[in-house]
């Protein structure tokens, strides 16, 4: 069985969203070394195709944070509408798979007055 963690990112509607670094750790709260791991990430709401798929952009490491997300411009995250999402993180490293589950707030821009 995968593990699963949950944390949570956050961006703003139509917002340009900055790299997500993370720290991903195992059910014995320690680090998981994700230096020669291969990457899925989908993001959407539960139970529905995902909203994205991504494959690239995608870096693990050994130390704090061991997983950076790079975000693309477009058709991912600057693309969805304000809304709770699950953005699902699945490693596999040898024969070791693992889904890790971060909960992503998308908030409504403030518009100028």
């Amino acid at each position: 069985m995968p593990t699963i963690n949950e944390t949570q990112l956050s961006d703003v509607v139509g917002a340009t969203a900055p790299s997500a670094l993370v720290t991903l750790r195992d059910d014995d709260g320690d680090i998981v070394d994700l230096s020669s791991a291969t990457f899925a990430v989908r993001v959407g709401t539960p139970g529905s195709a995902a909203s994205f798929n991504k494959t690239t952009g995608i870096t693990g490491g050994s130390s704090a944070p061991n997983l950076t997300i790079a975000w693309a411009a477009t058709g991912e995250i600057g693309d969805l509408a304000a809304g709770e999402y699950t953005c699902q993180v699945e490693t596999t490293e040898s024969s070791l798979t693992r889904i890790f589950q971060l909960r992503l707030i998308v908030r409504p821009a403030v518009t100028a007055a």
